[in-house]
């Protein structure tokens, strides 16, 4: 697959973990990975396991960084091979409350068709030396079951890791250590190696299809194990076996970047997110949220200069790019960078359109809509297309972007904004509002009578173009008597309100 691809989907919130006691810079405080009223990371798994930064599963999930002597056997192949011995097996559970079971290993490796290396290598992993509960027996209604490959042992809101994992193993009746290594090795033959994901590398990152589509099906969370464990399937390896044919499959992302990516080295935190966004005076669409980096702002055409505002999450952050604004032209875009106290940069972006500010040249002839502060006058459901063919232009163009900049070529929807051009330069821009639309999706609907609800009892805000949307008896309140011509104009007992 394409490198940025994978890491964006690697990088999804919970897929990829690390200990709470990694440095801070390897901590994830993307929506979800940080609760910001307790102050504290969300665990993902028993044992204080927390959400990964991005730039260190990049670090991991760049093969060019463990092409060296040891870390190279996260990419051999694990499929059974005969030059693999009960001693290699010895040698990695050697010291291991498992090293009796080294013929158990053998033997399931025959039957799964799963390296013997591996499965202890992965058991040594999963358990340590001493073995967790699920390795050394967990008792359920007198009974002892066993799970040594932590199958299945993962925390759910009413049960930890290891309740679970024990709960798999008796499902499956696995109560001696034997059945248990027996029973792991089918898993990890049948869900793994035979799906071609058949290196410790694949298994923790699954980007390769074997049948099941992309990502979703990983065999650990812990983002260093695959390097962990290459450490193990090297020890198990004699230096004259070192001599013999080895198989190594080392994955090639399309499009990866030119040098390898470095892991974070700070122990500073991540957070560069802002606690507020404003203009002085003004209103941004949509309204300020964290994790929300592009907003729209129109002012009136008189404006040459505005005052932005913002407000760091952490102190020892750094913003730039604040402060009074110069604007020219009908078009004005301020980038607002945050640096992290790790030296992570997020980018804030405000798109600051002067509404009629024009130039010689374009100018909107007879149109099918009301232009005035705003474009209104327009139909639920009505497309981009359709909506500029209604705006003709003399001596120019105009197009229809969303607040981030981008064009629009599905449906109108309130909060775009109607762009008149002179080449490639923006000459005036005029916010979209259609009403009854407070969503922003184009369409009216329950949401949308929702939304202006909760702003009439005071429990959110509407701001902008989404304010004069669900006005729209057009007086600049929002009363009971605009949320009764939205709900006719969903119930079908009006037409749309133009």
């Amino acid at each position: 697959p394409d490198w940025q691809t994978a890491l964006a989907e690697e990088s999804r919130v919970g897929r990829n973990l690390v200990l709470r006691s990694a440095r801070n810079s390897w901590k994830s405080m993307e929506e979800g990975a940080y609760n910001w009223d307790k102050k504290d990371y969300v665990d993902f798994d028993s044992g204080g396991w927390i959400a990964a930064q991005k730039e260190v599963i990049a670090y991991y999930m760049d093969p060019r960084n463990f092409l060296n002597d040891t870390n190279i056997f996260q990419f051999e192949c694990l499929s059974f091979s005969t030059a693999h011995t009960v001693e290699g097996v010895t040698q990695i559970l050697g010291g291991s409350f498992m090293e009796p079971l080294a013929g158990f290993f053998m033997d399931a490796a025959r039957t799964s068709g799963v390296s013997a290396l591996h499965l202890a290598s992965r058991a040594l992993q999963e358990q340590g030396t001493t073995g967790n509960a699920l390795g050394t027996g967990y008792t359920i209604d007198g009974k002892k079951y066993y799970n040594i490959f932590d199958i299945g042992a993962y925390k759910t809101a009413t049960a930890s890791a290891i309740q679970n994992g024990a709960a798999y193993a008796k499902a499956r009746g696995w109560d001696t250590p034997e059945k248990s290594i027996a029973g792991g090795a089918a898993f990890l033959g049948n869900g793994y190696i035979k799906m071609g994901q058949d290196t410790l590398y694949l298994q923790k990152f699954d980007v390769v299809d074997g049948g099941n589509g992309y990502y979703g099906h990983q065999y650990m969370t812990n983002v260093t194990a695959a390097k962990a464990e290459s450490g193990n399937m090297k020890k198990a390896y004699s230096a004259e076996a070192l001599k013999g044919t080895l198989v190594f499959n080392i994955p090639v992302y399309r499009n990866m970047p030119e040098s390898a990516c470095a892991a974070p080295q700070s122990n500073e935190n991540n957070d560069n997110t802002l606690t507020a966004l404003s203009v002085k005076g003004y209103s941004l669409t949509p309204t300020f949220s964290r994790y929300t980096t592009e907003y729209a702002l129109t002012v009136p055409a008189t404006v040459t200069a505005v005052t932005l505002e913002a407000a760091k999450s952490d102190s020892g952050a750094k913003v730039s790019g604040d402060g009074v604004i110069i604007l020219s032209g009908g078009d004005t875009t301020v980038n607002i960078p945050v640096t992290a106290p790790s030296g992570l940069i997020r980018t804030y972006t405000v798109h600051i359109y002067r509404n009629g500010v024009t130039v010689d040249g374009p100018t909107f002839g007879n149109t099918n809509y009301t232009v005035d502060s705003a474009v209104s006058g327009i139909a639920p459901g009505t497309t981009a297309q359709t909506l500029l063919e209604g705006l003709p232009v003399n001596n120019g163009t105009v197009r229809l972007v969303t607040a981030g900049g981008a064009e629009v070529t599905g449906k109108a929807a309130t909060g775009q904004t109607v762009q008149l051009m002179s080449g490639n330069s923006v000459v005036a821009s005029y916010p979209v509002v259609i009403y009854g639309d407070t969503s922003g999706d184009g369409a009216v609907t329950s949401l949308d009578l929702l939304i202006a609800q909760k702003h009439i009892l005071g429990l959110s805000t509407l701001s902008g173009a989404y304010f004069t949307a669900a006005d729209s008896g057009k007086d600049g309140k929002l009363t009971s008597s605009d949320l009764l011509r939205t709900q006719k104009q969903i119930l079908g007992l009006s037409s749309a309100i133009l």
